[in-house]
C-alpha cells in the first residue's frame, strides 16, 4: 500500500547565518494522514530568494548575501517552510578595510577605486571583489614591493 504525503516537518525550523558562504543542513520528515513516516519520500527543496540563501537537492543551505528568505521542502502537494536570515557584520568589515587602507598608504595604490566598499570583507578575501596591488615604496635600491606580511 502506497503512503500519500500529508505533512512535511523540517528541522531546524529557522536558520541564522552571520557569515557569507556558511552552510547548514535541513532535514525533512514526511508523514501520512495517520502520522506515520513516509519512508523514502521524495522531497524537493527551493529558496524563495537564492540571492540571499540557496539550497541544494539534499537540503544543504548556503548563505549568499544579507537579507531574509524562506526555504521550502515539498513532498507531493504538501510543504513546509523554514525562515532564513543572513546578517553579516558589514560595518566591522568596512572598519577593517579603512584601517588596512590607511595603514598601507591606500591613497597611493596604483588602483584604489572602490576600495572602501560597504560590501562584506569576506567577498574581498574570496576574490569576488578585486583587491588592489600592493603599495610600492622607494628605497636606495629603487622601487620594490612593500613587505606587508
Amino acid at each position: 500500500m502506497d503512503q500519500e504525503a500529508s505533512a512535511v516537518a523540517v528541522v531546524p525550523s529557522a536558520l541564522a547565518f552571520t557569515a557569507l558562504g556558511d552552510t547548514a543542513t535541513l532535514v525533512a520528515t514526511v508523514s501520512d494522514a495517520n502520522g506515520h513516516v513516509v519512508v523514502d519520500a521524495e522531497v524537493t527543496w527551493s529558496s524563495a530568494d537564492s540571492g540571499i540563501a540557496g539550497v541544494a537537492a539534499n537540503g544543504l543551505v548556503t548563505s549568499v548575501a544579507n537579507g531574509a528568505t524562506t526555504i521550502s521542502a515539498t513532498a507531493g502537494s504538501v510543504s513546509a517552510e523554514v525562515s532564513v536570515r543572513v546578517e553579516t557584520n558589514a560595518g566591522a568589515d568596512r572598519d577593517a578595510l579603512v584601517t588596512l587602507y590607511g595603514a598601507t598608504d591606500g591613497e597611493n595604490w596604483a588602483n584604489n577605486a572602490n576600495r572602501l566598499s560597504d560590501r562584506p570583507l569576506a567577498l574581498v578575501l574570496a576574490g569576488a571583489i578585486p583587491f588592489p596591488a600592493l603599495p610600492r615604496k622607494q628605497s636606495a635600491r629603487g622601487i620594490q614591493d612593500q613587505d606587508l606580511v
